[in-house]
């Protein structure tokens, strides 16, 4: 897997590559940016190679929505996990 991201004059993407399965991932967005931007772009990346890849997304709509993008934490049941 090879991955990278991009940000300039508020545009930002993330691209991943998996080369041995000629498949990829790419997501862009405009806006403030910053933190948020890349976690909501990672968040995306990490569902869709589960799913390319055949296995079980272990990020869950529940597990997103007990992460606090706006104040960049975690909810006290998911430190524990990173």
């Amino acid at each position: 897997m090879v991955a990278h991201s991009g940000e300039l004059f508020g545009f930002d993407c993330l691209i991943t590559l998996y080369p041995e399965m000629n498949i990829g991932i790419y997501t862009a967005g405009n806006g403030p940016g910053g933190e948020q931007s890349f976690i909501g772009h990672q968040l995306l990346h990490y569902i869709a190679s589960d799913l390319l890849l055949g296995l079980e997304p272990w990020l869950t709509p529940q597990v997103i929505a007990i992460i606090d993008f706006w104040n960049y934490t975690l909810h006290s049941d998911l430190k524990q996990f990173f």
